[in-house]
């Protein structure tokens, strides 16, 4: 259902009938692994922040105690769980695309 809801708005938007134009769901997957990258890098950024904002490392003694205590940036396990789920969605849209 949200599937024809959504093609059925494209049509209706840029009145591009995808059932007829393979070419249009190509660049829309394309476009979509790009949307989708943004998000992942957006993600890190904003926990990179959290990482470099002196407020919250001003409660720890230096870099070593806060990564200690709250954890390395690199380790964060949200931010390994996003990157897997890009790299899986990217393969998963390049198979797609290559039927």
């Amino acid at each position: 259902d949200k599937l024809q809801q959504a093609v059925s708005l494209y049509q209706l938007v840029f009145g591009i009938d995808l059932s007829r134009d393979a070419a249009a769901i190509s660049q829309l997957l394309a476009d979509s692994i790009l949307f989708r990258k943004e998000i992942t890098q957006h993600i890190f950024r904003s926990r990179q922040k959290d990482y470099q904002n002196p407020f919250r490392a001003m409660v720890y003694a230096g870099k070593d105690e806060m990564d200690e205590v709250a954890g390395k940036l690199e380790d964060n396990s949200f931010i390994l769980q996003e990157e897997k789920a890009f790299q899986r969605y990217r393969r998963t849209v390049q198979r797609l695309s290559q039927k």
